[in-house]
């Protein structure tokens, strides 16, 4: 489940070749310092750093968008920053792929405000 969830997610952001790289996606994640949550209808990575929670890849099957399924996992997240001292989560995004609109969309409806605004990256804060 969670080897397809990746698949879909990389080939919807980064294009159709690069669903082969789920499996190093997967195995990169600890040794970059981050967390993958898998649920089923997706995935999402977080890094707990400084007193941040770093939100950096969140993805949920198309049929089960629009559901209300991030911000709950965000919530949960969230209380996982929270217990482990953290004082912000933040959500950075890309300019680029195909799928962007949809995670602005939801960090936005969860109450992130922008504090970072580059040519690549836009970044988002909300207190915990």
């Amino acid at each position: 489940m969670l080897l397809e969830a990746v698949k879909s997610y990389l080939n919807e952001r980064m294009g159709s070749d690069w669903g082969s790289k789920a499996s190093d996606f997967i195995e990169a994640q600890p040794r970059m310092g981050r967390n993958l949550v898998s649920f089923d209808a997706g995935f999402m990575t977080y890094e707990l750093k400084g007193d941040a929670c770093i939100i950096y890849d969140v993805y949920v099957e198309p049929q089960f968008r629009n559901k209300g399924i991030v911000k709950s996992i965000s919530c949960l997240i969230a209380d996982t920053a929270r217990n482990n001292g953290k004082r912000v989560l933040i959500g950075l995004s890309g300019k680029e792929g195909q799928n962007r609109q949809p995670g602005l969309n939801v960090i936005r409806r969860c109450g992130g405000l922008k504090f970072l605004d580059t040519n690549k990256l836009e970044g988002f804060i909300k207190g915990v």
